[in-house]
């Protein structure tokens, strides 16, 4: 049966059941923390022994070494000792500290993570298997090699820990929740049960499955090891949450920094001698120090895995890990690639030149690696920051092909869908979308990804004015954007300001059009109602007393002619009602008097209303304006006067009248003013949409001490 595992920011997906949910109670966990201990002072006491032992190898004189016998280089090995001014006493002392210090951690973090969480299996799987590891020391040549050598009592409880330490590989399939991941590793697992168990008491057997003829032992050892790295990648890539891949990054850290120094004393034990014919460490001194140089190497990236791994169980959200884990892939392919070359360089050279070739090629393969590293570096830098962050390195060539992208999108709305979805693509961001500031409130106009929860805002300007936002997510393990990030994001902001800019024009023009069709099919129904209710009904009532009046002239005059009489009535109504009808779609005013003179015959009809001064000034004469413009502005002054004589309390009201490539009105009164938590109105929303049909603007402000002050902005166009 599935468990679904819901992703932060992913849909959810299916692991395969395993035991990272299982918790030990009662007798179980009495049971856990006892094999624990048993395993942890076993792996102490083996660890004590070869520790106590190896110093004892490394710091007695050849004459008197217990193992003079097996070592033929052991006075050679000692001269090198002298020559680097060292004692033998004080050589093993220091190995013997570092050990120490190395497994230390492991030691340690075995036994927090029993005082943590012992409960959780994983948790007492990953403690019992971390003393092992500490007591081994390195991945080949176990310490505990010195323990079963010169105590044979150990020998059991060495290979029971050897093959606790083979079973490692089912860390990587199960770590960091217990799941098996992908499915069919969990048979991976069942197998490596039995080639550890076969590995550390069936040694030297046919079971021994490095007793096999070549490359088997090698490729079983790589198959199981790239099983475990290609699980972790699956993985993170296909199943973890954000925290998980934090937790998976930490150790990816801290494992790279151990392979790259296996990887160097591997080349320079086995794949220098066997291309070269000869060894790179050739001398006593040579030997010494690149003892001392690749062990402590070694032992110091065993104290950071450590670490590594103690923040991935315990802090995984202390510190940033990409900075870590980008620096160890650079570096760790940068050694391998390196490594390469030089072997590469050297067998080449040392079959084509037989006499000192292992010399020549040595120097040329220096020379050619010291020359490419530069160049290498660089660009495998380059490479992973693409693999991890996307193309925030090349900011140039993410614009460029913004700009591409953009001249091809014709329409407003495919320009804002194209810059989420190349800055999602440029960044490798899971979500990414542009949040539009409109009058009605906030709009998203475009989206790519799966929404998340919290996204990262980036404000969006166009000529000083903020139009809108660019909501990004944040990729998956990480909490915020770095330096680098946010450049690249503010030179995308620029283009996309002006894009969302021009959508929000567009969006302006679409509601204004909507609005104009809308007031034009009100104005034509409120017409239909009023000429099919009003006007045909009297129309057809006056036609049928005509006829009436027609066939009562003969008979009865008298009769006719009052009928007449109220006929004539009937046709006065019907005159003023069809004046009201032309009157609405255009004052007839505006013909006979022009703009100035219908805003003073109107004032008129206010001048003197609870004492009420009004004032109109305009230019003597007004050029002949576009009509709509003369409608909205006239519109716009009797609606400005109707509030100021209802609600103003005002003693003068001022209209002015300016003209220069737009028509400029102005109302301004000195009554109470607009309250400060005041809305706007029906009249207000009118003066703003018949400003706003024809491309202007309309302005109500409140005046200081007092009153109110209307300013609408009317272009002319092409004037009519």
């Amino acid at each position: 049966m599935r468990t679904p595992l819901a992703l932060s920011g992913d849909l959810p997906v299916s692991v395969p059941p395993g035991f990272g949910h299982v918790r030990l109670r009662g007798a179980w966990l009495h049971a856990g923390r006892t094999v624990w201990l048993c395993v942890f002072v076993l792996a102490l006491l083996v660890f004590g022994v070869a520790l106590f032992r190896l110093y004892d190898v490394q710091s007695t004189p050849c004459a008197t070494n217990p193992i003079a016998d097996s070592w033929p280089d052991c006075a050679e090995f000692q001269r090198g000792i002298d020559q680097i001014g060292l004692s033998p006493r004080s050589f093993g002392a220091y190995f013997f500290v570092l050990r120490g210090v190395a497994a230390l951690p492991l030691f340690a973090l075995g036994a927090l993570l029993i005082w943590r969480r012992a409960e959780r299996l994983p948790a007492l799987l990953l403690a019992t298997l971390l003393p092992v590891v500490g007591a081994a020391g390195t991945w080949f040549n176990p310490l505990w090699d010195w323990a079963r050598f010169f105590v044979p009592e150990l020998d059991i409880p060495v290979m029971f820990l050897s093959t606790l330490f083979l079973c490692g590989y089912i860390f990587g399939y199960t770590f960091p929740d217990g799941s098996f991941v992908p499915r069919w590793t969990r048979w991976l697992a069942l197998g490596c049960i039995p080639l550890a168990i076969s590995r550390s008491f069936l040694d030297g057997t046919a079971l021994d499955f490095e007793t096999w003829p070549a490359p088997l032992p090698q490729a079983l050892n790589l198959g199981l090891a790239g099983s475990a790295v290609y699980a972790l990648a699956y993985r993170y890539r296909r199943v973890s949450s954000a925290i998980e891949r934090q937790q998976i990054k930490w150790v990816a850290a801290g494992f790279s920094l151990l392979f790259a120094s296996w990887l160097v004393d591997y080349f320079v034990w086995n794949i220098y001698p066997e291309l070269t014919g000869e060894a790179l460490l050739s001398s006593g001194r040579a030997l010494v120090l690149w003892e001392l140089a690749q062990d402590t190497a070694w032992y110091a990236g065993q104290i950071i895995f450590a670490v590594c791994l103690g923040f991935a169980v315990l802090r995984y959200r202390l510190w940033d890990i990409d900075v870590i884990i980008n620096r160890a892939l650079v570096y760790t392919t940068l050694t391998a690639a390196l490594v390469g070359v030089y072997a590469l360089i050297v067998g080449l050279v040392s079959h084509l030149v037989q006499v000192g070739g292992g010399r020549l090629a040595a120097i040329v393969a220096a020379g050619v690696v010291t020359i490419a590293f530069q160049p290498l570096r660089t660009r495998l830098q380059r490479a992973v920051n693409r693999l991890m962050y996307g193309e925030r390195d090349d900011p140039y060539g993410v614009l460029s092909r913004l700009g591409r992208r953009l001249e091809a999108s014709l329409a407003p709305e495919a320009a804002l869908q194209t810059i989420v979805e190349t800055v999602a693509q440029a960044l490798k961001l899971p979500y990414a979308a542009i949040e539009l500031h409109l009058s009605d409130g906030p709009f998203v106009g475009a989206m790519t990804g799966v929404p998340v929860q919290h996204p990262e805002p980036l404000t969006l300007n166009y000529q000083g004015e903020t139009v809108g936002r660019l909501l990004l997510g944040v990729r998956r393990g990480e909490t915020h954007f770095s330096s680098a990030d946010r450049r690249v994001l503010q030179d995308i902001a620029h283009q996309a300001g002006v894009a969302v800019h021009a959508f929000r024009l567009t969006i302006d023009l679409r509601r204004s059009r909507e609005r104009i069709v809308a007031a034009q099919e009100e104005e034509r129904r409120r017409l239909r109602r009023d000429l099919h209710d009003g006007l045909g009904p009297t129309l057809a009532s006056l036609f049928q007393r005509l006829d009436t009046a027609g066939t009562l002239i003969e008979r009865d005059p008298q009769a006719a002619t009052a009928m007449v009489q109220d006929l004539k009535g009937q046709v006065k109504t019907t005159v003023a009602d069809l004046r009201r009808l032309v009157y609405a779609l255009r004052p007839p005013t505006l013909d006979e008097l022009g703009l100035a003179g219908a805003i003073r015959e109107h004032a008129t009809h206010f001048e003197g209303a609870a004492g009420l001064h009004i004032a109109v000034d305009a230019p003597v004469t007004l050029p002949p304006l576009p009509a709509a413009v003369e409608v909205a502005a006239y519109r716009i002054a009797l609606e400005a006067l109707t509030n100021v004589v209802r609600h103003a309390q005002a003693e003068a009201c001022r209209i002015s009248l300016t003209l220069d490539d737009a028509l400029h009105l102005e109302i301004i009164d000195d009554g109470v003013g607009l309250d400060a938590g005041s809305r706007a109105g029906v009249g207000m929303a009118s003066m703003r949409e018949r400003a706003a049909e024809i491309g202007g603007e309309c302005y109500i402000e409140r005046r200081t001490p007092r009153g109110t002050r209307v300013i609408a902005h009317l272009p002319l166009g092409e004037r009519g």
